[in-house]
């Protein structure tokens, strides 16, 4: 969810313990059958105003692309339910992201 800042998830500086302000990405089950859809998870996005995300070839990973944080954030991704996990990486870009690719 983009522009509702629900979470406070540690700095990507070690050194620094101020909280970085994070709005959410969510992920829903599908089921195949009917088409209806259940929610599973409300996850931190890494910073502010995810524009954009992207999966890697094989799934285990998102790239999201932090509009307002001028970021991208990679985060590990569960192929089974699609739900997100840990952070592995951020790296600042100048000026505002708006997608980011996987190119695996």
């Amino acid at each position: 969810m983009r522009n509702a800042l629900i979470f406070n998830i540690p700095n990507w500086d070690p050194t620094n313990s101020t909280l970085i302000p994070s709005d959410s990405l969510q992920s829903w089950a599908i089921d195949h059958a009917t088409g209806a859809l259940t929610f599973n998870q409300n996850a931190p996005a890494g910073g502010s105003y995810p524009r954009q995300f992207s999966v890697n070839r094989d799934g285990s990973l998102a790239a999201v692309g932090l509009q307002y944080s001028a970021s991208v954030a990679i985060i590990q991704r569960n192929v089974t339910d699609g739900t997100f996990g840990d952070f592995i990486a951020e790296i600042g870009i100048h000026g505002q992201i708006t997608s980011v690719i996987f190119d695996d």
